[in-house]
């Protein structure tokens, strides 16, 4: 297989699904034949565990250095190829064990390489209601070529996503509104989320004759605070649900508690009360976890928007409960149109450019979800050494994308 372009790339998009069984999984193009899974649940679990040891020593890589930039010096970019490397090994044992039997290989590899000759742009998902792995750091134990052997991560070969649902893709959304309208949710404490993804996001929904709006959960949006000074988050969901939105963006704090993952939000007045400096006026907690959906059922009903939950951990820690049990689950559930979501905890500062660069790349070049958030990927390992956008992984059909506002004018 031919390694990846960093440029964008504007094929046609071709889905190849791997669809999990409990003990079984199945290859699209040999519906008749099941392979064994000889990488079940609780050894991809325990890969999981392993990847974030080496992923969350990249996080402190930014933290310490306050850079997400490790060419900056060649002692930071020594550890950080280290690191990297340790992923590469991880990712490739987890693969070989997926792949154990050699004709499922054999299948996949060969069906890949017949669409990208093609000239197709293949991509792999995985449809399973599980989330036991993070496939973007799936490595083949075959590569070819002299391209950069770290490019040979699936999630930057691929535009990669997740079937959390009993639906094909042909039953999900396709498109969103040229128009941006965002949601943007903020914790006070994220000082990188306030000073660059804040104005940043601003700017990108506002630019290119988009006429974009973007609001901040609080008081802009009719949230109201109780007596007490807090705000229930089942006001949120509620909001959520009958709101126009086509892009929701969490840049938050996620927390353990118990069982779940509860997203920590501030409830601000308005986005005058955002400055460099801080929060100014009354500023209060929301708190967001897999309950609220429970204790608020529901689901988008005027408009399925794109969910971006950012910065910090929020697919859950590897246990059995939360494999099952966690928000951008709950997210898919509720009907949004895509999700993304990281894996582990991510430094505010990365993230906030992260968040920047995807929605720059999605929402002005006209490409599909998955591929806009593979081309992200590349440009943070080819410009910084930084595999972090590793961690941020699609729950969505692959196809997603923002409609062209000269292909309304072509309709009229």
């Amino acid at each position: 297989m031919k390694g990846i372009s960093h440029a964008i790339r504007k094929k046609s998009i071709f889905p190849l699904g791997i669809i999990l069984e409990s003990d079984q999984y199945r290859i699209e193009g040999k519906s008749d034949i099941s392979f064994e899974r000889s990488a079940r649940d609780e050894w991809l679990k325990e890969w999981t565990a392993d990847l974030l040891i080496y992923l969350k020593k990249l996080v402190r890589l930014v933290v310490k250095n306050n850079t997400y930039d490790f060419k900056t010096s060649k002692e930071i970019n020594v550890q950080a190829i280290r690191h990297t490397e340790s992923l590469m090994d991880l990712g490739c044992q987890a693969f070989n064990q997926f792949f154990e039997d050699s004709d499922a290989y054999d299948f996949l590899t060969k069906r890949i390489d017949f669409y990208q000759r093609k000239n197709l742009n293949v991509s792999p998902f995985f449809w399973s209601r599980k989330l036991p792995y993070p496939w973007e750091l799936f490595y083949p134990r075959e590569i070819t070529g002299d391209g950069d052997p770290f490019s040979f991560f699936w999630g930057m070969r691929y535009p990669l996503s997740r079937n959390l649902t009993k639906y094909p893709f042909e039953y999900h959304v396709d498109e969103q509104h040229p128009e941006c309208d965002m949601l943007f949710a903020l914790h006070k404490n994220l000082v990188h989320a306030r000073r660059d993804e804040w104005p940043g996001l601003k700017k990108i929904t506002g630019s290119l004759d988009k006429s974009g709006t973007i609001k901040i959960v609080g008081g802009e949006i009719g949230l109201y605070l109780d007596d007490e000074n807090a705000c229930d988050a089942r006001d949120l969901l509620k909001y959520l649900y009958r709101s126009t939105h086509n892009m929701i963006h969490f840049a938050c704090h996620c927390k353990r508690k118990g069982n779940d993952d509860m997203l920590q939000l501030s409830w601000i007045e308005n986005n005058s009360h955002i400055s460099d400096e801080g929060i100014s006026g009354t500023v209060a907690s929301i708190n967001l976890s897999p309950r609220t959906f429970l204790r608020q059922h529901g689901a988008f009903l005027e408009q399925r928007p794109l969910v971006f939950i950012n910065a910090c951990r929020s697919i859950g820690e590897i246990d059995d409960v939360t494999v099952d049990f966690n928000i951008p689950g709950k997210f898919v559930g509720s009907k949004a149109a895509a999700v993304i979501a990281t894996m582990c905890s991510i430094p505010d500062l990365f993230a906030a450019a992260f968040a920047q660069k995807f929605y720059e790349i999605f929402l002005n070049e006209g490409i599909e979800i998955a591929e806009a958030l593979r081309i992200t990927r590349c440009y943070f390992w080819k410009k910084y050494n930084n595999p972090l956008g590793l961690a941020y992984g699609l729950y969505s059909s692959p196809f997603y994308k923002v409609r062209q506002a000269e292909m309304e004018e072509n309709i009229i």
